[in-house]
């Protein structure tokens, strides 16, 4: 398997891609914390609705449990103008940090591998990595660019309107 650390990137096997996203702190994802997927163009302007924690688009479809997110997404059939998906994991209504996650291990097509140590964190929202198209040929990137004020904030920065409150 590629470790990859942020910045690094690497190419991916096609258009039909999963990932599965493992958190130390088992009980965040759903009680304290997401996963967001942002459909982008090559500037990172918005080009279709955001894909929220367990709400599925017609590009992506959600699976695991709270510890281990799962994804499917067909890279084809993203919304017009979109050249990248943004993968971001955030606290609910900016409510504290990402520390509470403590350690992210992110793995794409059981290829590639990039984990995180977001105890001394304390952003609210954090860009882990994204999927993009250069020169016809889908890659990953690895990130860990953060947002203090959360999804929400990040989201008006980039001109698209996303509620990051809790679903419930």
């Amino acid at each position: 398997m590629k470790a990859l650390t942020p910045g690094a990137n690497t190419a991916i096997s096609g258009v039909k891609t999963a990932w599965t996203l493992d958190c130390s702190n088992s009980s965040a994802f759903g009680e304290y914390a997401a996963v967001a997927l942002l459909p982008v163009t090559e500037k990172r302007m918005p080009t279709g609705d955001p894909a929220l924690f367990q709400v599925t688009q017609k590009w992506m479809e959600w699976s695991g449990t709270p510890a281990s997110i799962g994804c499917s997404l067909d890279l084809s059939a993203l919304p017009g103008g979109s050249e990248g998906v943004l993968l971001v994991v955030y606290t609910f209504a900016a409510a504290g940090p990402v520390s509470e996650l403590k350690e992210l291990r992110l793995q794409v097509d059981n290829e590639v591998e990039l984990s995180l140590d977001l105890r001394n964190n304390g952003e609210s929202a954090i860009v882990i990595g994204e999927f993009y198209k250069r020169n016809n040929q889908w890659k990953f990137r690895a990130l860990a660019e953060g947002s203090a004020y959360g999804l929400a904030a990040m989201g008006r920065r980039m001109g698209i309107v996303i509620d990051d409150a809790h679903p419930t």
